[in-house]
């Protein structure tokens, strides 16, 4: 990755501009604070242009390498490569659909974020989405860590994202409370997480399709039914995909072919992914 450890030097350098530490003589920053802060904002802002997937145009948080060398977010990409084997940026084929992680560019992104000199808004949609890589990755506190700094900072999703980890944290503790036999934990687990594994009082559930329009709202039941389908499935199965269920979706696409529903909800941070429509029910 020569090009990404260049990139990373420059905000290695811009880092020393921002806060007066000194460099090597060919390095030295001008004398004029505000010169070197506007030198230094620039030289950020060009390298995060460079790390900004060109399928999402968004600063990335989970970087992996296409085997043409091309840089992208990782859910975007694979979603690409689900029903494609080109390119998105060249349009050629590709030699293969394996991606590689790229610890460099990971690396540098989040040097940018720590930088002070993105915008807050970016700061604060990226802290989001890397928070559910973090999560999918088992490191949930520090998932948690950014998701409070993003809240702090005001973005009322990070704080949705928050509370569902405490839920699942408080739902874990209480089963394992029901397991030992403690008084009343099968009821409060019964009272506050009621089965979702069938459809709701004046659900319809979908058998085909055909069922559903483009654009309309579905939702999908419980995280059981919709791993259990969804790993025996084609279209396969991912963590980030827990985000989706008991909640209403917005469907994108349809595929005839395999059942599928191309979702997307602003509780998964924008993402989509397919799910069968046996997994899904209209409110």
């Amino acid at each position: 990755d020569l090009r990404c450890s260049v990139l990373l030097r420059r905000s290695r350098a811009a880092d020393c501009w921002h806060h007066g530490t000194p460099l090597p003589r060919n390095h030295r920053p001008p004398h004029d604070s505000m010169k070197r802060k506007h030198e230094a904002t620039k030289v950020l802002g060009d390298i995060a242009a460079d790390f900004r997937c060109s399928i999402t145009a968004t600063l990335i948080a989970d970087p992996v390498i296409t085997a043409d060398g091309h840089l992208y977010e990782r859910a975007a990409i694979a979603e690409w490569l689900r029903t494609r084997d080109t390119s998105p940026k060249t349009g050629k084929r590709l030699d293969s659909k394996i991606l590689t992680p790229s610890p460099t560019v990971r690396s540098a992104t989040e040097r940018l974020i720590d930088s002070g000199h993105l915008p807050v808004e970016e700061v604060r949609e990226w802290q989001t989405r890397k928070a559910a890589v973090l999560i999918r990755d088992g490191r949930t506190e520090d998932a948690k860590a950014m998701l409070l700094d993003a809240k702090a900072a005001g973005d009322a999703g990070a704080g949705l994202h928050l509370g569902k980890l405490f839920l699942a944290e408080a739902r874990s503790l209480i089963a394992e409370a029901e397991a030992a036999g403690v008084e009343d934990a099968a009821e409060t687990l019964r009272a506050h997480w009621p089965s979702a594994d069938v459809a709701p009082p004046g659900a319809e559930p979908l058998r085909s399709v055909r069922d559903v329009r483009i654009g309309q709202r579905v939702r999908v039941l419980s995280l059981d039914i919709a791993r259990t389908a969804m790993q025996s499935h084609p279209c396969g199965w991912n963590a980030q995909m827990e985000e989706f269920c008991g909640v209403l979706s917005k469907v994108l696409k349809k595929d005839d072919g395999d059942g599928t529903l191309q979702l997307s909800n602003p509780v998964a941070g924008g993402s989509c992914y397919w799910f069968s429509v046996g997994c899904c029910v209209k409110p």
